[in-house]
């Protein structure tokens, strides 16, 4: 059995070695270049090995927030988003100690400067249905002028009620068009200890007007919760925005 040696400077050794047991020669063939961070070698089945992206989910970024650390920018990330993905997968469970504010909302900014809070148009909706209620089916419609993606609400008011369940955010970056950055969730609206039984189902989405963000798109993210105006009347930064803490976690999708 042949190996090959490769001896630091500290005399410790790396050692490549042929398989236990091979049935025939094989040839494989490195690539001429390294590939980027992050990618991994694939063969076609002939020996000829190259450098790709990794298929599925890659883990970004996380946020546990305790009640005690409650804040309305709690929930803010720095940097997650990048030309490395088109797609985003957000999964979130998010509560207001106070039992202010109503409405599940997204907010996009420029690295490390908060949230865009003028200048951009989003407009948006949702579906929603109560579970074991067969006329508690409804939808809601929003628009704000300032980058406040609202998204699914509305809660009943008690403390410590909030949203749980996932979102789709593509291209923030502006990678692959000029459409804008959609927002997409799939919710569980639960109140807090007075109303435990009222639970709603949510669809919500929220879409926003590439023709006014910062050139080369977003990379931050802010989520929570706020007042928000169900008949589709503007919202504003002056809205009223709850304390927040929660857990969000962030990852990259390639298709």
């Amino acid at each position: 059995m042949s190996e090959l040696n490769f001896t630091h400077s500290n005399g410790n050794k790396v050692k490549l070695t042929t398989p236990d047991t091979l049935a025939a020669n094989r040839t494989f063939k490195l690539p001429g270049a390294d590939g980027t961070a992050g990618q991994v070698l694939q063969t076609d089945g002939n020996g000829n090995l190259t450098f790709v992206d990794q298929k599925g989910m890659t883990f970004i970024s996380s946020k546990n927030i305790v009640s005690g650390s409650a804040a309305t920018n709690a929930l803010h990330f720095n940097n997650v988003f990048s030309t490395t993905f088109t797609q985003y997968m957000i999964y979130f469970d998010i509560f207001t100690p106070t039992g202010s504010g109503n409405v599940l909302y997204a907010q996009f900014g420029t690295a490390s400067n908060g949230s865009v809070t003028s200048s951009y148009q989003t407009r948006g909706g949702n579906m929603h249905s109560q579970v074991g209620t067969s006329g508690g089916t409804s939808k809601q419609v929003y628009n704000s002028d300032d980058g406040i993606h609202q998204l699914n609400g509305t809660l009943g008011g008690d403390a410590n009620s909030g949203f749980r369940g996932h979102a789709i955010i593509t291209d923030p970056m502006k990678v692959s068009s000029d459409t804008g950055v959609t927002v997409s969730t799939i919710c569980m609206m639960h109140y807090g200890n007075g109303t435990q039984q009222n639970k709603w189902s949510e669809r919500g989405f929220s879409n926003g007007d590439y023709n006014t963000i910062p050139s080369g798109g977003f990379k931050d993210l802010r989520l929570g919760i706020c007042t928000g105006d169900s008949g589709g009347g503007n919202v504003t930064t002056s809205a009223n925005f709850a304390t927040v803490h929660g857990t969000v976690s962030i990852y990259g999708v390639r298709l």
